[in-house]
């Protein structure tokens, strides 16, 4: 038998043995584990050779590899527990200087434009500053109607981070509303996608450096 088939029916045992071991630690939180732990026991057989801390290291592999998995799927469901659900809104009758008032009280980038529970528009700094270099001081006094950007991309609370970046790079927008069955629930912006990724790119140099140690 070849090294690597050596290897594969090492990591199909070891696997099988940590599905046990582990079920009732892991289950719960991650209904795929089973998938995982084959991978987990393949990479540590790779970096290790002291056989009394094969078992830890297996499980440790595991679980910066769930943890990546999970980084990578976050929802932004997950992303609104964090900020909080809390969204600026606006009347599309509203002026154009209540606009700025009401943006620069709130401390935010844009304002969800409402008519009822319905999102009819949005309404952000970029807009503003289009339309007062297009109709000069007048633009204060229009109402939000006017400048509001429509046709607003929106996510659902369960949709991906990755999915929502794709959608502001293909769309050039920076602040999309969330909605769950047709009523608002939170916004998601850039910024947020950002700080996700930067979290995102920590974990993988922290997997990177672990099994680099792994290794040598």
């Amino acid at each position: 038998m070849t090294d690597r088939k050596l290897k594969d029916a090492a990591a199909q045992a070891l696997g099988s043995f940590l599905s046990r071991e582990t079920e009732g630690r892991f289950r719960s939180s991650h209904s795929d584990l089973t998938k995982l732990l084959p991978f987990a026991a393949r990479l540590t057989l790779e970096c290790i050779g002291n056989s009394d801390a094969l078992y830890h290291d297996i499980e440790h592999t595991m679980l910066v590899t769930i943890r990546l998995e999970d980084a990578m799927s976050m929802s932004v469901e997950s992303i609104l527990r964090q900020k909080g659900a809390d969204v600026a809104t606006i009347v599309p009758e509203a002026s154009v200087k209540r606009a700025t008032s009401w943006l620069h009280a709130k401390n935010v980038g844009s304002l969800v434009v409402t008519s009822g529970n319905a999102v009819v528009g949005l309404i952000s700094e970029r807009e503003i500053v289009h339309a007062i270099a297009r109709y000069g001081e007048t633009a204060t006094s229009m109402p939000v109607s006017e400048i509001m950007r429509r046709g607003v991309i929106t996510v659902s609370p369960t949709d991906t981070v990755s999915h929502v970046m794709s959608l502001m790079t293909r769309h050039r927008v920076r602040h999309m509303p969330v909605l769950r069955d047709g009523n608002l629930v939170g916004i998601i912006s850039i910024g947020d996608v950002v700080k996700h990724r930067l979290e995102d790119l920590e974990l993988e140099t922290n997997v990177l450096r672990d099994a680099y140690n792994a290794a040598r």
